[in-house]
């Protein structure tokens, strides 16, 4: 069968990283950072990793030292806001309850009602990022997500719902206070350094 294995090199499972030291017919042996070593079926262990990577990727499509880095500047420096209809109150605070386990209260924490005066006015959400103007030229986001010069005195922000949504699943909140551990445990040991070297930055 096809596998992604190379003898030498580090993956993880269910348990955590390990070594490849042995690849035999159908048959693979690992050495964990523990010191332990064990044999396993390759297909299964292969399939394993896959579906790790799997995981990790819905939550963290941009899989690169740039991008979390840029995830810790966020938690350091960013301000989740939202502008919502009163249409659509209802829905987007239904979502935040149930990714967050909080409710938002209007006007609090950067959560704000949009007026409704015609029945051409703005029907969802306005889902915006907010961060220092100083930071801007080390950041790196995933592909399609913009940077845009606002009115606020240095500052800087990102229009994406798909983006605010995917960072509040992990660990970020309304407002400028995120759950900064429960975002450092959403990335990948080998991005670590790179996510607390964002954490740092300014």
């Amino acid at each position: 069968m096809l596998h992604p294995f190379i003898l030498g090199e580090r993956y993880f499972d269910r348990k955590g990283e390990y070594v490849v030291i042995e690849i035999g017919v159908g048959s693979i042996t690992c050495r964990y950072d523990d010191g332990t070593a064990k044999t396993s079926d390759i297909e299964i262990k292969a399939r394993v990793y896959k579906n790790i990577l799997g995981e990790r990727r819905a939550l963290h499509p941009d899989q690169s030292q740039g991008y979390f880095r840029t995830l810790g500047f966020f938690a350091h420096h960013a301000d989740f806001q939202a502008e919502v209809p009163p249409q659509s109150q209802s829905s987007f605070e239904r979502k935040y309850v149930a990714l967050t386990g909080m409710r938002p209260t209007l006007q609090r924490d950067g959560y704000y009602p949009i007026k409704v005066l015609t029945g051409n006015e703005k029907w969802g959400a306005e889902l915006r990022i907010y961060f220092p103007n100083e930071g801007r030229a080390k950041l790196v986001l995933p592909d399609g997500i913009e940077m845009r010069s606002v009115s606020i005195e240095n500052m800087t922000r990102i229009n994406s719902n798909d983006l605010w949504w995917r960072l509040i699943k992990v660990g970020f909140r309304l407002g400028k206070h995120h759950d900064v551990p429960s975002i450092e445990n959403s990335v990948p040991n080998e991005f670590l350094n790179a996510f607390r070297e964002g954490l740092a930055l300014l």
